[in-house]
């Protein structure tokens, strides 16, 4: 964050403000601080298996993830964070999607014919799309050869603004 100087001591009175508030609300969302409407800490969510820009030569794909309650950049949310911070896992919800390069529609990963295109953080109409599992296999033998988007999608049940991502790019040349 850069806090443009302003001088003397506004400028501090400024920086000093902005920054306790971040640290307020990420606090809030600690669970030695418990509130009606904390707000739950995002999850970090990483696509372990295949790693960015690997070819993938079977026709079969597997999908492996990790989530973590960390902050984007991998650092604990709080100074001094439990390492058995958790949240309830269950109160998330996972979904795959890919893009073929050159389109501009993602589809759900269980749609390898294309025919439900879906956006970048956009929730499924039919629970059927959210995947239970971090070990995900799909049979990719009908989809063509070429480079492709992946990405894994966590959203929350009950918050409707509250998801993170990853996204890799493979080449698929069975």
């Amino acid at each position: 964050m850069i806090i443009e100087e302003r001088g003397g001591r506004e400028g501090i009175e400024l920086s000093y403000a902005i920054i306790t508030s971040i640290y307020a609300f990420l606090l809030a969302g600690f669970d030695t601080h418990p509130g009606i409407n904390r707000p739950p800490q995002l999850p970090l969510v990483r696509i372990i298996n295949p790693r960015n820009a690997e070819e993938i030569t079977s026709t079969t794909l597997r999908i492996n993830f990790e989530v973590q309650f960390r902050r984007w950049d991998s650092q604990d949310y709080i100074p001094n964070q439990p390492r058995d911070i958790h949240q309830n896992l269950s109160d998330w919800r996972f979904l795959i999607k890919y893009q073929p390069e050159g389109d501009s529609n993602w589809y759900f990963i269980q749609d390898l014919d294309r025919g439900f295109p879906t956006k970048l953080g956009q929730r499924p109409e039919n629970e059927e799309y959210y995947i239970q599992t971090t070990n995900y296999v799909r049979d990719i033998s009908r989809i063509p050869n070429g480079m492709y988007w992946i990405v894994l999608e966590a959203h929350h049940r009950q918050r409707i603004n509250h998801f993170s991502y990853h996204m890799i790019y493979v080449k698929i040349e069975k």
